[in-house]
């Protein structure tokens, strides 16, 4: 992944895990979505791979299993921010 700048904070990302669809990992396309390990904003791979931030609209035409998963990345982020303030 070549690297790409969050649209939030322009935390400048350079890695991200593949995707999994029904048992099959591929690398990220248009339309997945990932999130900034720095400040959690969800954003969208658009048809160039370029980063966007994901809006209202994607949420209302998502399927309750891709919202499942950003709930999850959004957790995960959660998490990984209470451990960092918890270990100082």
């Amino acid at each position: 992944m070549p690297a790409m700048s969050c649209v939030r904070c322009s935390y400048v990302m350079n890695a991200s895990g593949d995707v999994e669809l029904d048992g099959q990992s591929r690398a990220p396309g248009p339309g997945d979505r990932t999130i900034c390990m720095r400040c959690g904003m969800v954003m969208v791979f658009t048809d160039d791979m370029a980063l966007r931030a994901m809006q209202q609209a994607d949420l209302v035409d998502m399927d309750p299993q891709s919202l499942f998963e950003v709930l999850a990345m959004i957790d995960f982020w959660n998490q990984t921010q209470e451990k960092k303030r918890l270990n100082g």
